[in-house]
């Protein structure tokens, strides 16, 4: 069951419950669909709840008015063009409506009149919002790999927006939404399955990422890529490492140095597979792969201080 379709069923439940139509409002809002938020807003009013000071419903209310006070502050701004606090008003209105370019273009307007951080400050957090939009408008005009890519980026964009406050699940849901319906429109798709992976490992969701992960070695094997099957195999041997499944991890750094010796990636799997060793208790292979480890740094020559193998935790 979709987040919607739980919490319309709580309330079908506990048709009196405050708090269910509270719980769907708030996801509505989070959605930006003021409607139906308001909707469940004032049900919980009706059945007793006190919102006059709740700043989520203010805001419905502000979006259910928007129309008529866009109409109001026009007339001001006819009367006052001078007057910077109309266009900010207005700015705020038309945002609601999701009209972002009259919104961006009032608060510019306020800038020329009178520049200030505040204004500055205002016009930046619109144009995070009209991020979304333009992305949304691209994706419906973008075709085949284009829209691959469009639904990538914007895929990344909710991706950040999760990372910088992990409480805003929903963005975590749109991020995933859009990379899964990306791969449908990819060319390459164990590249794609190796991208979805990676995301899944940034949000710390590593079952996933290793489902990720082997389809893609599974796609670059059927399309015989070896250079990318040994990357992809690297990658999963890490996951299974980060998910401490340690006879997993072996069993594909292995695979992956069987596939490659790049000094580069011969370094990192033989200190990760060391140290599976050593966490299976057998010291000895462990030993082993360090041995080999030394021999692989003294006799590799790069410029890179960083690349002499990875350090796991």
């Amino acid at each position: 069951m979709t987040k919607i379709e739980i919490l319309t069923d709580e309330i079908e439940q506990h048709p009196k419950d405050v708090e269910s139509y509270l719980n769907r409002a708030d996801w509505y809002y989070q959605k930006k669909d003021f409607e139906h938020a308001l909707i469940d807003y004032e049900k919980a009013i009706e059945l007793g709840e006190d919102l006059e000071e709740d700043v989520c419903y203010l805001e419905c209310l502000d979006f259910k008015n928007a129309d008529k006070k866009i109409e109001e502050f026009s007339k001001k701004i006819e009367q006052s063009p001078e007057d910077v606090n109309n266009y900010t008003a207005r700015a705020y209105f038309y945002s609601l409506k999701r009209e972002y370019d009259k919104a961006i273009a009032d608060i510019s307007a306020a800038i020329k009149i009178t520049p200030s951080t505040v204004l500055y400050h205002a016009r930046t957090v619109l144009c995070e919002d009209l991020i979304e939009h333009d992305l949304s408008n691209a994706i419906e005009v973008a075709e085949d790999e284009k829209k691959y890519a469009s639904l990538w980026f914007r895929g990344n964009y909710y991706k950040e927006k999760y990372l910088a406050n992990k409480e805003e699940l929903h963005f975590l849901e749109k991020a995933e939404e859009d990379y899964l319906k990306a791969i449908t429109y990819a060319n390459d798709k164990e590249c794609a399955y190796y991208e979805l992976s990676k995301f899944y490992e940034d949000v710390e969701n590593l079952e996933n990422a290793i489902e990720a992960c082997k389809t893609a070695i599974q796609t670059a094997d059927k399309a015989d890529n070896v250079l990318f099957l040994a990357k992809y195999t690297e990658q999963l041997a890490s996951l299974f490492y980060a998910a401490e499944k340690f006879d997993e991890a072996v069993d594909y750094a292995t695979k992956a140095m069987d596939l490659n010796d790049n000094d580069h990636l011969l370094m990192h799997l033989l200190e990760l597979r060391s140290d599976c060793y050593e966490r299976l208790g057998e010291p000895f292979k462990a030993f082993e792969d360090k041995e080999r480890l030394e021999h692989v740094i003294a006799h590799h020559h790069c410029h890179d201080e960083n690349c002499h193998g990875h350090h796991h935790e």
